[in-house]
């Protein structure tokens, strides 16, 4: 699992936007990103173009309530 965050967290260096939009109510429109990754994992990040920088702000098992971060 580890293993596959890394080399897609490390693909968005080079293609920040290749993820869709984070589209679920209480989250302001076109603000985060998701990626999904080993089935069941999700990372909402955020593509800071002017300082050509992406920060993941969580990365969290889909399998378990995570809507305490939201």
């Amino acid at each position: 699992m580890v293993e596959t965050y890394v080399k897609q967290s490390d693909a968005l260096a080079m293609f920040p936007e290749r993820y869709p939009w984070l589209d679920i109510d209480g989250v302001p429109p076109k603000k985060y990103r998701k990626m999904m990754f080993s089935g069941n994992y999700l990372a909402l990040y955020v593509v800071d173009n002017e300082n050509m920088r992406v920060y993941v702000d969580a990365v969290v098992d889909c399998r378990a309530d995570y809507g305490f971060l939201l």
